[in-house]
Order: C-alpha cells, then structure tokens, then sequence
C-alpha cells in the first residue's frame, strides 16, 4: 500500500510538473504569435529589399548590356565604312594600273609602228 501511494505521488508531481511545463510554453507560445506579425512583416521588408536591389542590379547590367552593344554597333558601321573606303581604294589602283599599262601597250605600239 505503501508502494501504491509513493507510486501516485510520484506520478502526480510528474502530473504537475508537466503541467507547469505546459504553461509556460502556452505563454511562451502566446509571446510568439503576438510578435509574429511584427516578424512577418520585418520578414517581407527584407525580403522586398532583396528583390529591388536585385532588380536594380538586373536593371544596371541591362543598361551596360545595351550600351556595349551599342560601342559594338558603331564599331561595326565604322569597320563598314573603312571597308567601302579600302574597296574604292583598290578599285581606284587597279583602274590606274590598267590605265597605265593600256598607255604603256600604246606607246610600245606607236614605238614599234614608228619604228617600222
């Protein structure tokens, strides 16, 4: 009998216990959903900063993007033209060196004809 009773005081401080237990988690429970919406919302804040200063980063590299391909651009209708100038260029020579031999062929013929 004496065993029995040590037994169910034994359980009933456990009892107790676990109920002082229970009621400070319950408090402590109640303390973090009173200031979860306070957190949520510093939550969101930082969350929403992230996402502009990516965006504003995303924003930069497009601007430098769409400039470079802009130098690239002028690069190319520079290159264009010093192309067009270089066919020109070439085209000018070998219509003087056609010239110049066909006065050449000339003058040997009225040489030779001359000579003859």
């Amino acid at each position: 009998m004496h065993q029995q009773l040590r037994t169910f005081k034994s359980q009933l401080d456990k009892l107790k216990a676990n109920l002082e237990r229970s009621k400070l988690m319950d408090g402590s429970q109640q303390r973090q959903q009173a200031s979860a919406p306070q957190d949520n919302v510093a939550r969101y804040q930082q969350r929403t900063d992230r996402i502009d200063d990516h965006l504003n980063d995303a924003q930069n590299i497009i601007a430098r993007t769409e400039a470079t391909a802009q130098n690239i651009n002028n690069n190319l209708a520079d290159q264009r033209e010093q192309l067009i100038n270089v066919r020109t260029n070439v085209r000018s020579v070998v219509d003087g060196a056609e010239l110049w031999r066909g006065k050449a062929n000339f003058c040997a013929v009225v040489f030779f004809w001359g000579a003859g």
